[in-house]
């Protein structure tokens, strides 16, 4: 599994199982979207390897964030940032180079939808702020 894979190859002889827990976590969150990350988490904690505060509630909320369409996004499409709950925030979205080029105050709102029609090709950051946090995910169009 790729997960596991990733995981091992960032481990080093001083990692601790601690380590080695959140470094597997990440790389769930880099190549699943989180979609084991709770699975991951109380493995660990049944071990006493991990506990509740290696995850608070709020940082898990905003984790659960899924990309839909990204490869549509990247082709001058649109995409969907499903937030997996009620969400109000302040989307913002910036340019590679730190140019804000687009905000938007969301109230109550489940996904957000997103065109790169009239975007440069280029990578993109759209930033997610929330009272419980932010996020920043990383995009592409060609």
């Amino acid at each position: 599994d790729k997960l596991v894979l990733h995981t091992i190859t960032a481990l080093d002889v001083n990692t601790t199982m601690e380590q080695a827990a959140l470094i597997m976590m990440s790389m769930d969150t880099l190549y699943n979207n989180h979609e084991n990350s709770m699975v991951i988490f109380n493995t660990f904690k049944k071990y006493c390897i991990l506990n509740d505060g290696h995850l608070s509630s709020d940082e898990y909320s905003m984790s659960r964030f899924k990309i839909i369409n990204s490869q549509a996004f990247a082709q001058g499409g649109e995409m969907i940032i499903d937030f997996g709950y009620l969400l109000t925030g302040e989307i913002k979205v910036y340019d590679i180079n730190g140019v804000n080029i687009f905000n938007k105050i969301i109230n109550q709102k489940k996904n957000f939808n997103f065109s790169s029609e009239n975007l440069n090709s280029g990578i993109y950051l759209i930033n997610v702020i929330t009272n419980d946090g932010s996020r920043t995910i990383k995009v592409c169009k060609y």
